[in-house]
């Protein structure tokens, strides 16, 4: 006898009116003299193999999809019942009821729709057939987790930065910025699909399908470890498939000591209002810098912290501060709508996951200027870039004006890179400071940004170090080797003269 014929009896014994069955749960009964199974939660995998044995092919993709199913089933002996799943909370929740399902005029099979589909392309359909090649072929719920399982305590047992899972590739370990294959599972795309859209909303499937990526966090419970360790997961399509990037998050956030970052970085969270901004190549450690800092006000400073995020990684207990976390998707649609919404909120200081749009910079300098210490990231790899992608973000016709506010609001810029340390043993961070004093609102105010770099080298007094010289102090120290410094940079010439002592050419004043 099966599991589920086995738990279909107990209704008999038990004269009770169904069943419920969710992964992580019990078994439970509806009605009857005795609601309690006295039995272990059920696992994910037998789950599965109830939906295996329940539902078609094609329900338990719209079950993957988002939409609820329901269908009839025999039993040998207790006779008829109606079964209806529907996903809820990134599970599947099975009730089978006594009955038959009322007949009703035959119909072709459904198949999910091109809006709710889990994994949409980027591009929209235009026609009913380019809607049905939209859709990755599908897998039961979570049927590809438990693939998954092993390579993740293996990430987190090896400390690895990233795991990589390719559809139709061996997965990937990355650490000390090498990326090497690894011994596991090769998943087929609807595998992989199926393993993460339990975790999805409809707003992250919206962005899925306008962008062809999104982001989520992911907490999940692994052998040998009390807490459930979370992960920052990217999910994007390539040429080819899909492909998953999971980061663990560890639990304690790092300090700036743990960091091997300056002890200068604490004047930036020092500043009662204004917008200090993060810059460097993605996977440069902005974000872990940036849950550092605000560890650091949580610890010294009595006031309310709203952060943005996408996803929410660190998780800060309970400090001086109060801090409220907001995870875009989940808890807000946009940074923009959370912006909007925090200016309402009564914060002192307000994290801002990346500035990636019009909307969210003028938001974000709008908050700096109206007495909130603003701290978000950027995509640049110098001060001048970080500055300029600020302005060129904006239509032209306002960049006078923005130049202005940018000016007015501009507390610090840290420009940070990750480089592989001598001897393979991890990754050393070279962090680069410009504070925005009154000469360097005023090259910003005028759009001689190309003097900046020149203003780190004389500002030492005031915090200011240039991404160089922090380069050229980690290849004497032999931390980093020169080699790796160079790749760092572009601005050789300048990182050359420092490592031979000799003086670098200057760009022209304008």
């Amino acid at each position: 006898m099966s599991a589920l014929e086995s738990l279909i009896g107990l209704l008999e014994l038990r004269k009770a009116d169904g069943l419920v069955l969710v992964a992580g749960e019990p078994p439970s009964l509806l009605g009857g003299r005795d609601r309690s199974l006295t039995m272990p939660p059920l696992d994910a995998a037998t789950v599965t193999g109830f939906l295996e044995e329940l539902f078609s092919p094609e329900q338990r993709a719209l079950l993957v999809a988002g939409q609820p199913v329901e269908t009839e089933h025999c039993s040998p002996r207790s006779g008829a019942f109606v079964v209806k799943a529907r996903p809820e909370q990134g599970r599947t929740r099975i009730v089978v009821r006594r009955g038959a399902l009322r007949a009703a005029s035959p119909s072709p099979s459904p198949s999910p729709p091109s809006s709710s589909a889990p994994w949409p392309t980027a591009a929209a359909p235009s026609s009913a057939s380019a809607s049905a090649a939209a859709a990755l072929p599908l897998s039961a719920p979570g049927h590809g987790w438990g693939l998954l399982m092993p390579l993740l305590a293996r990430a987190v047992e090896e400390k690895a930065s990233d795991l990589i899972l390719s559809s139709g590739q061996p997965p990937v370990l990355k650490s000390g910025g090498e990326a090497v294959r690894v011994d596991g599972p090769v998943l087929e795309e609807g595998e992989l699909a199926g393993a993460f859209d339990g975790l999805l909303g409809e707003e992250r499937r919206r962005r899925f399908a306008q962008v062809g990526s999104v982001d989520l966090g992911l907490d999940q419970e692994l052998p040998g470890h009390v807490r459930p360790v979370r992960f920052r997961v990217n999910l994007f399509r390539r040429h080819g498939g899909l492909t998953a990037v999971l980061r663990p998050i560890w639990e304690l956030v790092p300090s700036l000591e743990e960091l091997g970052l300056p002890r200068a970085l604490r004047r930036v969270v020092e500043q009662a209002h204004g917008l200090v901004l993060f810059a460097g190549p993605t996977g440069s450690g902005k974000s872990t810098t940036l849950a550092a800092l605000v560890a650091l006000i949580n610890q010294s400073r009595a006031c309310h912290v709203l952060t943005l995020e996408e996803p929410i990684e660190y998780l800060f207990p309970p400090g001086r501060a109060v801090v409220h976390q907001r995870e875009v998707g989940e808890h807000v649609r946009s940074f923009a709508d959370g912006l909007r919404a925090a200016l309402r909120e009564s914060p002192d200081v307000i994290l801002v996951g990346e500035m990636r749009d019009p909307e969210t910079i003028a938001l974000a300098l709008t908050a700096a200027e109206t007495g909130h210490l603003v701290l978000s990231t950027i995509h640049a790899g110098s001060a001048m870039g970080a500055v300029e992608r600020v302005v060129g973000a904006l239509p032209e016709l306002d960049r006078s004006a923005v130049r202005a506010q940018l000016a007015s609001a501009l507390r610090h810029v840290v420009v940070q890179h990750l480089l592989p340390a001598t001897g393979g043993s991890g990754l050393v961070p070279a962090v680069g400071i410009l504070a925005v004093n009154h000469a360097v609102a005023a090259q910003i105010r005028e759009g001689r940004t190309q003097l900046l770099a020149t203003q780190m080298e004389i500002g030492a007094d005031e915090g200011m170090v240039t991404l160089e010289s922090a380069l050229a102090e980690l290849v004497r120290s032999g931390r980093v080797s020169r080699e790796a410094a160079m790749a760092a940079t572009t601005q050789r010439e300048a990182l050359e003269a420092l490592l031979s002592d000799r003086p670098a050419s200057r760009p022209p004043r304008a």
